[in-house]
């Protein structure tokens, strides 16, 4: 581990900052929705109550921890009343359980639009699959027929097959996501499997750190070929496709991997994405005024903390673990003043939080040891 500072860039007549966030683990974040008792009033995609909203209709590919925190921030209050109602205990966040339920609704919600198996048939006949791999009958010694093929769960699955072919004398045919999705479909429809949305279960950023080593990665995936200095927002199966892509230009023996190595490599991939935040430290300031924040915040007979308490201290991570761990208090004076619960849009949050960040620096330890750029758009 590491100790990486945080970065501020001052340029233009803003102040634009960016801050470096603490990276979320999807596996981590799976159990702790569950472990936090979110499912007793949200669900996700699936399992979980219906006493507040789906979670995974927050999600889209534009989806940032700043969404997520207003998004909490702004429903604080009626969350509240309605675990109050229901006898649900408030759980307490940190910030890292913050980074890894934002990992975990990143990555899980990738997996949730279905391909479609007869544009799948196309992809197997244009990438010219079928030309080794028969449906029923193996057409060349050694190569196993599709029936003959153990069930492909998801497009990580897929690719971690193509991930440990062989590589002597094939050309590797190139994949956009869509493409892999469509096929996806139609192997597992030819196998007899459901094809329509199903939960995806996201895998250890952790562990994918490590196995970037142990691998071999990190022979080639060194600075300045870094991951996080790319604004990618790539889903579960854009990353699949980027794997897959990738495939022809390793050289040398490369080590095969588990289908759970390759979850795990993704969820390194998907976390390392939201690494830095950025915010605009000048709109922060008049966000703080336009909400009246200074109201409880610069006034010393409030109890409440001011700028200085929270300098170098405050990310969309830190605001939700603030909401969660002071918020009920705050809402509780708030209403003795009479003063309205205030909302935040998404920039608003995170002009907010680089604002109360200011200029002090913060360093951190670092789950990522090495840096991955990702050199192909999977969706082109």
């Amino acid at each position: 581990m590491k100790l990486l500072a945080v970065l501020l860039v001052v340029a233009g007549t803003g102040i634009p900052a960016t801050r470096r966030l603490l990276p979320g683990d999807p596996d981590h974040g799976r159990e702790l929705f569950r472990s936090q008792n979110c499912v007793a009033c949200h669900s996700f995609s699936g399992p979980g109550a219906s006493v507040g909203p789906d979670l995974a209709r927050l999600v889209a590919r534009g989806f940032t921890p700043a969404q997520l925190a207003s998004a909490m921030w702004n429903h604080a209050p009626r969350m509240w009343a309605a675990m109050k109602r229901h006898g649900v205990a408030r759980p307490e966040l940190s910030e890292q359980q913050a980074a890894d339920l934002f990992a975990f609704f990143f990555a899980a919600h990738s997996f949730e639009k279905p391909g479609q198996p007869r544009q799948g048939e196309e992809v197997f006949q244009s990438k010219r699959c079928a030309e080794c791999h028969g449906l029923d009958t193996a057409l060349g010694s050694g190569i196993t027929p599709v029936s003959g093929w153990a069930p492909l769960p998801d497009s990580v699955a897929l690719t971690r097959e193509m991930w440990n072919h062989p590589r002597s004398g094939f050309v590797f045919p190139r994949i956009a996501s869509r493409q892999l999705t469509d096929l996806l479909s139609y192997l597992q429809s030819f196998q007899g499997q459901p094809t329509g949305p199903r939960a995806f279960s996201p895998g250890s950023a952790e562990s994918g750190t490590t196995l970037l080593e142990t691998k071999g990665c990190t022979g080639c995936h060194v600075d300045p070929k870094a991951l996080e200095s790319r604004s990618t927002r790539y889903g579960a199966t854009d990353l699949a496709a980027v794997l897959w892509n990738h495939v022809p230009k390793l050289t040398g023996s490369t080590p095969p991997v588990s289908y759970q190595e390759m979850r795990d490599l993704i969820a390194y991939l998907s976390s390392a994405q939201f690494l830095e935040e950025r915010g605009d430290m000048e709109r922060g300031k008049t966000v703080f005024a336009r909400k009246r924040c200074a109201t409880c915040h610069e006034n010393l007979s409030s109890g409440a903390p001011n700028l200085a308490a929270v300098s170098g201290k405050m990310t969309s991570f830190d605001m939700m673990a603030a909401v969660w761990k002071h918020g009920p208090g705050m809402w509780s004076r708030m209403q003795e003043r009479r003063f309205a619960w205030p909302h935040f849009r998404d920039s608003e949050m995170a002009d907010l939080t680089a604002y109360l960040h200011g200029v002090e620096f913060r360093q951190r330890s670092d789950l990522v040891r090495q840096r991955v750029r990702l050199a192909v758009d999977p969706r082109q």
